[in-house]
């Protein structure tokens, strides 16, 4: 044996420790905010072309989706390319598609938990979102949209989207409002769908509820309570909530998710007409999201701040301060303000200070605080 053959041979170098990536946590943050848009807008696209329904049914390549929806193929493939990378879709070896589980779960409009109508009404505010630039310098700019009672929305998916959304927590929200099991009558104005007045039905058997909001809403406030199996105790009547009288003897007036999309104003007034509709001893009750006193929290509230200016024009969110103010404004007291933890909103139960036919005084002055000269 040589003395070649007796040298060990040489080792191979040890790979080196791959160095840990340093991650810059702001520019991260930043990027996801700047890049947000993008994954809702494939939402958004998604269920605008109507995909998710027609996969709830099979499986199916791009080029058949695309005759069937009427949309450009390679447009749409790249479409459906994100939705699998987002986790919305699927894609097997033979490049069918199809609903994921998440989508299935929320997305197919014949599951029992779709927020399709509601997804599809985002996607359709979207657009008053992307002109926020031209809406700080001129706020006329968002007319077109300001009076419609939607947002500018497609009246039906806009009730049906924002009912689908609020009755996951809408038994919670009728527990937070407690309402005495003596109570008979509840009047919900601006009530759409009917989804509190449902709520408060099925937790107090005695009662019954009138929905007051626009003609057009009524067929489908109607149409929700036949489906809750509460057609005999949750009516439906035509109502201006801005001018109109709300009725009379009622054992509470619910103002649920209304008030942000008016005026101090017009708040002040619907209060108002709010407590000459109570009979003796009832109660005033709003609910909503609402901001802490500082105005900077929560994350949603500040961003419901700007949507509720975008979308009505002279909407805006209040604090409980705020609404504590206009509340006593309006001849009422705020008794009780209690959160409700799983929809993130705000009850205020309110009890008349002055009686029926007392008007407030003018001009209000917590008004006028909210409303800058």
């Amino acid at each position: 044996m040589t003395d070649a053959a007796r040298e060990p041979a040489p080792r191979e170098p040890a790979p080196r420790a791959a160095a840990t990536p340093r991650i810059d946590v702001g520019f991260s943050r930043l990027s996801q905010m700047v890049f947000g848009y993008w994954q809702a807008g494939c939402l958004f696209g998604l269920a605008e072309a109507g995909a998710f329904a027609r996969l709830a049914t099979a499986g199916s390549p791009a080029s058949q989706l695309a005759t069937e929806l009427g949309c450009d193929q390679v447009a749409l493939t790249a479409l459906l390319d994100a939705g699998v990378a987002l986790g919305l879709l699927t894609r097997d070896d033979e490049g069918r598609y199809g609903n994921s589980a998440l989508a299935a779960r929320f997305l197919d409009p014949a599951s029992p938990e779709s927020l399709d109508e509601w997804v599809r009404t985002m996607g359709q505010w979207f657009g008053s979102w992307s002109r926020l630039g031209q809406w700080l310098r001129r706020p006329e700019s968002a007319s077109d949209i300001v009076g419609s009672g939607t947002g500018g929305a497609d009246e039906r998916t806009f009730i049906l989207g924002m009912h689908r959304y609020a009755e996951r927590t809408a038994d919670d929200v009728a527990a937070v409002i407690g309402l005495d099991s003596s109570a008979r009558r509840l009047v919900d104005v601006g009530g759409g769908a009917g989804t509190y007045s449902l709520a408060l039905c099925r937790a107090n058997p005695g009662m019954r509820a009138v929905v007051l909001d626009r003609p057009a809403v009524l067929p489908i406030t109607r149409e929700c309570a036949a489906l809750a199996k509460l057609a005999s105790r949750v009516s439906a009547e035509p109502c201006d909530y801005r001018s109109d009288e709300f009725g009379e003897g009622a054992d509470a007036v619910l103002f649920s998710n209304v008030m942000h999309q008016e005026s101090p104003e017009t708040v002040v007034s619907m209060l108002v007409r709010g407590r000459r509709a109570l009979r003796d001893g009832g109660t005033v009750l709003i609910h909503g999201h609402f901001l802490d006193e500082s105005r900077t929290a929560p994350v949603f509230s500040t961003l419901h701040n700007i949507s509720a200016m975008l979308l009505w024009g002279a909407g805006h969110s209040y604090t409980v301060a705020d609404m504590t103010g206009l509340a006593e404004t309006a001849g009422l007291a705020v008794e009780r303000a209690e959160q409700v933890a799983s929809a993130k909103t705000t009850v205020l139960a309110c009890r008349p200070v002055l009686a029926r036919g007392g008007d407030p005084p003018e001009p209000p002055a917590v008004v006028s605080r909210l409303r800058p000269a």
